[in-house]
């Protein structure tokens, strides 16, 4: 395999990875909005219960925003790997076309 391969397949396990991870931090976050809004209702929610399921929401997320920011410099990182084998592809075939051309 080669290192380009490697590297490609490197980087879209890591966005896979990325992607759900992601879908499981926006599940607690979901899961933690709903236990406060249950809580809201009952109107028996202490002060303390509430700031502690805030700064779970709030780190959820920060760890979401942080994802985020990894797959996006991932994605790009993907797309300059992929454009440069294009590029590559592109000139080797000009070179090809060329060197046919000059032949005739």
């Amino acid at each position: 395999m080669t290192s380009f391969n490697k590297e490609v397949k490197q980087i879209s396990a890591e966005l896979k990875h990325l992607s759900l991870k992601r879908q499981q931090l926006l599940e607690r976050k979901k899961i933690q909005c709903i236990f406060q809004e249950l809580r809201n209702r009952a109107e028996f929610g202490q002060p303390e219960e509430e700031n502690s399921n805030q700064h779970e929401i709030d780190n959820i997320d920060d760890k979401l925003k942080q994802l985020t920011e990894r797959r996006a410099e991932l994605q790009k990182s993907l797309d300059l790997l992929l454009s440069g084998k294009e590029e590559k592809k592109s000139k080797s075939e000009h070179k090809d076309t060329m060197f046919i051309l000059s032949n005739k």
